[in-house]
């Protein structure tokens, strides 16, 4: 209580420790000091009149210069008033008391408190705990207008809260096993603002909350231009969501950007926080449970992929229009009911060609997963039992999104039945596969979402179908320059050539082969020269399998399903 005691003590009140922290006159500390000791002395609740008639006989218009100065350190947070006041003169009638905050500097001579000490944490949950706190320090500062203000009291509390992360390094040297949080911290090279925000977020859900929004997590920042930093580091386009350190929710993207909601995944939060092994995501759990669809985090975006030209600008487009930013600006310009992406892709043409590839590719660039279905084996021979099927595959799909809480790309790979030209209705056969694709018609109306169908069709696509799809991009047989480039991409690394690796490749490249072909081609090449005593590659060991290919002796793969 020794700083109580000093500032009621000393007669010159601008010498007491607490005078530089109160951010005020020297007459408004002393009117302080008096409201303080009317406190301490007779009753908690002073009313102002009485107050000022008794202490300084004032009366009338001789209040108004106190009603000034009582109002200032309102403002500064020193004292309460118990009534919502709009002016000075409204205070004449009004009760007042002391705030919480100035109880705390007479008792401790600063405004923050805090239980962190000297300690050897047992679990990195403890550790947590003490960054926890000094989270929640940074934040009062940065929320209380009178540590915003007052620049000697926001250094105290900086002093204070620098302190405390000095006594937890301290604590971690002791300890002689290093947390996962840090660990991950340190691999994944974050800096300060980056830890704040990853701690700030696990609190959050440590708490059983489902995550923050932009408008909380910038209270991180001492001033504006913290506050500019933090939010850019939650731009699409930065690090901790484009490398999948933390996601924002789909369900708030209507909102504004500040009300966007901010969340670590759950495997990476059980992992750090819980130092238990990475459990599998919610969408997992889900999928694992599904008998149609398969899951797939892709690896490798676009660059990775072997394109012609045209066909590299076509997605490169197609990723600017996939942007979250395009369709906010779509909504506000009345295009659009909401600002979630909702694009329907078809990738058509030769098989082998590169489409499934490139729909793996075009998602891992988007940050997304894949829901991943293969038409032609969940399309059943018998009647009756391929509309049900249609109709599962939006189902399930649908529920699997609304308990996961997350939207990853729908990818119907090879939907060759779904899409091809509708026959005369005849036969019931063919009635049957009309009533099928007017209900694959209406589901992929209804869609919202993102949506890719892969077709060898080139020539047999339903223009009503055809119609339905954003986006229609056709893949063609490579030409030369790209199969010599497929061709060095697969023949075999590390390996023994008779001649030049680049040699046998541009010699390969003269077939005209797919990409999907000189894989297999490869592979079987392989298994052949594996089972040598010397393995080495001659371009003649290639040949003879690309004449298999062309010839049909493997590789062939029959479709299940309707014969029409």
């Amino acid at each position: 209580m020794h700083f109580l005691i000093d500032f009621f003590n000393d007669d010159e009140i601008e010498k007491t420790k607490l005078f530089p922290l109160l951010n005020c006159s020297k007459h408004e500390a002393i009117l302080l000091r008096e409201i303080a000791y009317w406190y301490l002395e007779r009753e908690n609740e002073i009313e102002v009149s009485s107050f000022l008639e008794n202490l300084y006989c004032a009366r009338g218009f001789e209040v108004l210069p106190y009603l000034k100065e009582i109002k200032r350190l309102i403002e500064l947070g020193w004292i309460r008033c118990l009534e919502r006041i709009e002016s000075s003169l409204e205070l004449r009638n009004s009760i007042i008391t002391l705030s919480p905050n100035l109880l705390k500097l007479f008792e401790e001579g600063r405004i923050l408190n805090s239980s962190i000490k000297e300690k050897v944490y047992s679990n990195s949950l403890e550790y947590l705990q003490d960054e926890w706190n000094c989270l929640n320090l940074l934040l009062q500062c940065n929320k209380t207008p009178m540590l915003a203000h007052n620049i000697q009291l926001s250094n105290s509390c900086n002093y204070y809260i620098n302190t405390l992360k000095e006594i937890i390094h301290k604590n971690l040297t002791h300890n002689k096993k290093r947390f996962k949080i840090l660990e991950y911290f340190s691999k994944n090279s974050f800096n300060r603002y980056e830890r704040l925000i990853f701690l700030l977020l696990a609190q959050a859900q440590y708490n059983g909350a489902f995550g923050l929004s932009m408008k909380d997590l910038i209270l991180l920042g001492n001033n504006e231009e913290e506050k500019i930093i933090i939010q850019n580091l939650l731009n699409t386009k930065a690090k901790l969501l484009q490398e999948g350190f933390i996601a924002h929710s789909e369900e708030y993207a209507d909102f504004s950007f500040m009300e966007q909601e901010f969340y670590i995944p759950q495997n990476i939060f059980h992992a750090l926080i819980f130092e238990k092994k990475m459990q599998k995501t919610k969408l997992q759990n889900e999928v694992e449970s599904s008998e149609i669809f398969e899951l797939i985090s892709p690896k490798k975006g676009l660059e990775s992929v072997i394109l012609p030209e045209s066909l590299r600008e076509r997605f490169t487009i197609l990723l600017q229009h996939l942007d979250p930013n395009v369709h906010k600006k779509l909504k506000l310009w009345g295009i659009k009911e909401n600002a979630g992406i909702d694009s329907k892709i078809l990738l058509y043409g030769d098989s082998g060609t590169g489409k499934t590839t490139s729909a793996y590719a075009l998602a891992k660039d988007l940050k997304q997963k894949i829901l991943s279905l293969d038409c032609s084996k969940i399309l059943s021979m018998y009647v009756g039992e391929s509309e049900k099927n249609v109709r599962k595959i939006f189902d399930e799909y649908h529920a699997i999104v609304k308990r996961a809480k997350q939207y990853p790309i729908l990818l119907l790979d090879e939907a060759d039945q779904l899409l091809s030209t509708r026959n005369d209705v005849a036969s019931s056969a063919s009635r049957m596969y009309h009533q099928m694709q007017n209900i694959f018609l209406e589901q992929i109306e209804k869609f919202n979402g993102i949506l890719i169908a892969t077709t060898n069709l080139v020539d047999s696509l339903d223009s009503a179908f055809s119609r339905r799809f954003h986006y229609k991009i056709r893949f063609e047989k490579p030409n030369f320059d790209l199969r010599v480039k497929i061709w060095k991409l697969h023949l075999p690394k590390n390996a023994v050539f008779a001649t030049s690796k680049n040699d046998i490749a541009t010699k390969l490249a003269k077939f005209e082969l797919s990409g999907g072909q000189i894989k297999l081609i490869v592979e079987n090449t392989c298994y052949k020269v594996a089972t040598r005593k010397e393995a080495i590659f001659s371009y003649d060991d290639f040949t003879q399998e690309v004449s298999r290919e062309q010839n049909g002796e493997f590789g062939s793969i029959k479709k299940m399903g309707f014969l029409y």
